[in-house]
């Protein structure tokens, strides 16, 4: 059982020492360069699994347990049937463009969930061979989320398995205060959960615990990388438990890491996810390769890496 340095203070107070740094690896795809424009997170079977906000048609899989220095990403195929976009476009969202996942996770079923934010909707799909040499992903059902979008960006950034359901996180359009939704896997339903107050972005959540309660949350913004405590029902969160910029500096000199993890940006972090049988916790960020390529040229500008923590042990 996990036992953290819990805190009543909000994540404006200093950040408990409860995660070692074990590694940091390079995530890069087969075809080249790194792996780009990471969005969503998860851990299933001993394998992790992104997705990419730029990408429709597959996911990726990840071998935390790779030896090397890197880890090349394989695509999983992502196969949507005709009638699938007919469904989408019943929901609430933008009516036409790509899907912009931002979440992914996966239910005690083995079934993938997947986070549209441009439709305003959860994909939910079957994971065929998931641990073997073609792994890929059948999209079966579509459940369309409440509320109706604002925009095609419009703030559904996390996702992650609770019970027999899943939360959504919505930050919305610069709101401070974060959506929370609660909805069952059986007939797509949600309900609105109190809402949390955290400032800057939220791009992803996981719960760390079967019911749900004790949820982690990233937070990022122009000078402030943290992971957040927090449970449901609170209004804001119950503690910090990582600053990812003190991580950054005072691990810049160890000589197992690789030299990308030393260099600028990296930063823009993106996705958790937990292993509970090891008690690590996996960390990834989006190397903006979009943004980098427009004004630099150079999609690979910055790296995408992998931190790999364990938490520490309570006496």
């Amino acid at each position: 059982m996990l036992v953290f340095l819990g805190t009543s203070q909000a994540a404006g107070g200093a950040c408990q020492q409860v995660l070692d740094l074990v590694g940091v690896k390079e995530v890069r795809h087969k075809g080249g360069g790194f792996l780009q424009e990471v969005s969503g997170f998860t851990f299933f079977q001993g394998y992790l699994w992104a997705v990419g906000d730029k990408e429709d048609t597959v996911l990726y899989r990840l071998d935390p347990t790779a030896r090397e220095p890197m880890i090349i990403a394989l695509d999983v195929p992502l196969m949507l049937r005709p009638a699938s976009w007919g469904l989408l476009q019943r929901c609430h969202g933008a009516k036409r463009g790509r899907l912009d996942l931002e979440g992914i996770a996966v239910s005690p079923e083995g079934r993938l969930l997947l986070l549209s934010e441009r439709y305003r909707a959860v994909l939910v799909a079957d994971l065929e061979d998931p641990s073997g040499p073609s792994p890929r992903a059948i999209v079966q059902q579509i459940q369309c989320l409440p509320g109706r979008n604002v925009s095609a960006n419009d703030g559904l950034e996390g996702l992650t398995v609770v019970g027999e359901g899943y939360l959504v996180l919505e930050e919305g359009k610069g709101q401070i205060a974060k959506g929370i939704y609660h909805c069952r896997l059986s007939n797509g339903r949600c309900a609105s959960l109190q809402p949390i107050t955290v400032e800057d972005r939220t791009p992803d959540l996981i719960a760390i615990d079967p019911a749900g309660i004790r949820l982690l949350l990233l937070r990022t913004g122009i000078s402030v990388q943290q992971l957040l405590e927090a449970r449901l029902g609170d209004t804001e969160p119950h503690a910090c438990l990582l600053d990812l910029n003190r991580l950054r500096r005072e691990a810049r000199s160890r000589q197992d890491l690789p030299a990308s993890f030393r260099e600028e940006g990296a930063d823009n972090y993106e996705g958790i996810a937990f292993d509970p049988k090891t008690e690590t916790l996996y960390i990834i960020n989006d190397n903006n390769a979009a943004w980098n390529r427009l004004t630099a040229g150079d999609p690979d500008k910055e790296p995408t890496l992998l931190y790999i923590l364990k938490f520490k042990r309570m006496p």
